[in-house]
């Protein structure tokens, strides 16, 4: 008789939850789970960052069609669930009159997917008590104590679950303590130039009631949480969008701030390409596939490649052939397209540029070359006389990528060639994690300088979204700086924010608001239960994130995700999945599987549940093959 503990019902942890049903259906007869306590302190089935509480101005950044929790069973595993409903599935079938409006495929608010994470969480529990007790607990776990061969879970209200023989660790994201150094030093610089102070969060948990209407208000960042907080100050206090022609305008409710915003780039992330791409969509890859990673791994006589030397090359040959397939298309010759792809795809070099012939034979020298930095940092090396001039600039570029973004992920050669890195994503996770690149490159080359590229090119927001910036640009309810934005402050007086490239503009700001989420290390996650397990040691900060000071996740295997201990042993019976493990892993803030496709999301779950049943010696659950991630 044994007990099994789940700490957070986010996405992870509800994943979990949905493969131990799969896995206790299969139980062989006399061998139980005796109860599976499910734990979180915040909203119990959806956790805190999709609560169903929030704002409706937040919106969701994965078609709803394409969003689902059910993972794809491979042959062999149990139909368990009577309705393996999508998003877009469930919200077509619901009785609750308030959602039967987003009956058609598009960007629903993240309180919807925490209503439908809710209904999935009851789906998955009242399945679960089939097979067992389930107790639910909402409650903060705050420590974990050994107790012989199993745990006692200690919460904050004083209860003592006892017994446990495996806790699984899904906490999701956490805030960044507040005595943190950098968290201290801004704070500080803040209160002592009379400036309102609010860190970085999810915009939903943002203090924003406390920025008046009409206040200067300073965002950090351009990326999602730029448009989140920009939603919840516009939108979210009244402000309308309105169609006129081909543009949108904004009608402002009056409570808005005066939005000043910043980042190294100077870009606010650009946008997604429409959606071209149907259910299942399986990337077809020449270039980099598992054949050719381990081809070059031969070659080299070495198990940890280099990103920039192994791994890119065959990812920027991908890209490239997507670009110029698309390209070639739009500029009418489909048969010559045609006629690229097959050359391109048999007689590429990846490791070489494409060959002279070659783009001479299909003129690919009148397209653009496809450089993601240069896409990235477009202003590199212009300076502007004044603000008027930076921002007629932003303006076209966000039109620019606004009218490639609608030629779709297929047809507009951008948009298609960058989400290629979309598409082989899981390829690339399992390339990079634990060890698979030298350490070194993995923290120079991947971490500092391609994976900032590919969040600010690839994981944009909607076409829409774009557009309402721009509408709340000529409304003058945001200005944007220029590159490199500095903040600096007069002691006792104020705070101002500048960009060295563009000349005689420094605005004073009330208010500074941190927009960039971090994914904060071991050390400075705020959750207590993170502080007592390391300080005794039955988890650890990876060590060598830690020593170079990039935010080190919590150390795990590689091959089922059980927690690495202080002394580099397997701690037994103790799990960990998802953002408290990013850096040993990479992109763990998916929140959900995709549908019709074997994603990591539900693999990373599946290989836990295997582990923790046969951990707790259920003999006969069944050991499924692994799946190559891109069919490859």
């Amino acid at each position: 008789m044994k007990t099994v503990a789940v700490i957070g019902t986010g996405p992870r942890g509800l994943s979990v939850l949905e493969r131990l049903a799969i896995g206790l259906a299969k139980k062989p007869a006399g061998s139980e789970v005796d109860n599976i306590f499910i734990i979180d302190s915040s909203c119990v089935g959806a956790g805190r960052i999709w609560n169903p509480a929030q704002d409706e101005c937040l919106l969701m950044n994965t078609l709803s069609s394409h969003v689902t929790m059910f993972s794809e069973l491979q042959p062999g595993e149990p139909e368990v669930f009577a309705r393996r409903l999508t998003l877009q599935e469930w919200l077509n079938t619901t009785d609750i009159e308030s959602l039967k409006k987003y009956c058609a495929d598009s960007f629903v608010p993240r309180k919807i997917y925490g209503l439908y994470l809710k209904w999935f969480f009851s789906e998955v529990v009242e399945k679960l008590q089939t097979y067992t007790s389930v107790t639910v607990v909402q409650d903060e776990v705050t420590d974990i104590a050994e107790d012989r061969a199993s745990y006692n879970l200690l919460t904050k209200t004083g209860a003592t679950l006892k017994g446990v023989d495996s806790v699984v660790l899904a906490l999701g994201h956490d805030r960044c303590k507040q005595d943190s150094t950098a968290v201290e030093t801004t704070r500080t610089q803040m209160t002592c130039s009379n400036t309102k102070y609010i860190m970085a969060d999810s915009a939903a948990d943002m203090d924003l009631d406390c920025v008046r209407p009409g206040e200067s208000v300073f965002v950090r960042g351009l990326g999602l949480g730029f448009y989140d907080v920009t939603a919840r100050l516009t939108q979210g206090r009244g402000g309308i969008f309105e169609s006129q022609g081909n543009e949108l305008i904004y009608r402002p409710s009056g409570e808005e701030p005066k939005i000043y915003a910043g980042s190294r780039s100077g870009l606010p992330i650009p946008a997604r390409g429409r959606n071209q791409k149907p259910l299942g969509y399986t990337q077809t890859c020449h270039f980099f596939t598992v054949t050719r990673i381990n081809e070059r791994r031969m070659h080299s006589g070495r198990f940890s490649l280099s990103f920039t030397s192994d791994l890119y090359p065959l990812i920027q040959a991908e890209m490239e052939h997507a670009y110029y397939v698309a390209a070639l298309i739009e500029a009418g010759g489909r048969s010559v397209a045609e006629a690229f792809a097959s050359e391109h795809s048999s007689e590429r070099d990846p490791y070489r540029s494409i060959r002279a012939q070659t783009m001479s034979r299909y003129q690919l020298d009148r397209f653009p070359p496809l450089s993601l930095s240069d896409l990235a940092r477009p202003f590199s090396g212009m300076k502007f006389g004044n603000q008027h001039a930076f921002m007629e600039t932003l303006i076209q570029r966000i039109e620019w990528d606004t009218c490639e973004a609608e030629k779709g992920n297929i047809d507009g050669p951008l948009k298609a060639a960058l989400d290629v890195i979309r598409d082989v994503r899981d390829l690339l996770r399992t390339s990079v994690e634990f060890g698979h690149i030298d350490h070194d490159s993995f923290v120079s080359e991947f971490k500092h300088h391609f994976e900032p590229l590919i969040a600010l090119l690839t994981a944009g927001p909607p076409i829409f979204r774009q557009k309402e910036l721009l509408a709340l640009i000529r409304a003058g309810v945001v200005q944007i700086m220029g590159p490199e934005v500095k903040v600096d402050s007069i002691p006792g007086k104020y705070t101002y924010v500048s960009s060295p490239f563009v000349l005689g503009y420094c605005p004073r700001i009330e208010t500074y608001i941190e927009g960039m989420l971090p994914t904060p290390s071991v050390a400075q996650r705020q959750a207590l239960l993170v502080s007592n397990l390391l300080e005794k040691g039955l988890i650890r900060e990876h060590p060598k994130f830690k020593l170079i000071g990039i935010g080190g996740g919590i150390d795990i295997t590689s091959n089922n995700y059980q927690v690495v201990n202080r002394a580099g042993d397997n701690q037994k019976g103790m799990f960990c999945l998802g953002i408290p493990t990013e850096n040993p892993k990479w992109f763990t803030q998916v929140g959900s599987g995709t549908a019709r496709k074997i994603s990591s999301f539900t693999m990373d779950a599946k290989v836990l549940v295997t582990h923790l049943l046969k951990e707790l010696e259920l003999k006969n659950y069944p050991e499924y093959k692994a799946v190559s991630l891109n069919g490859q």
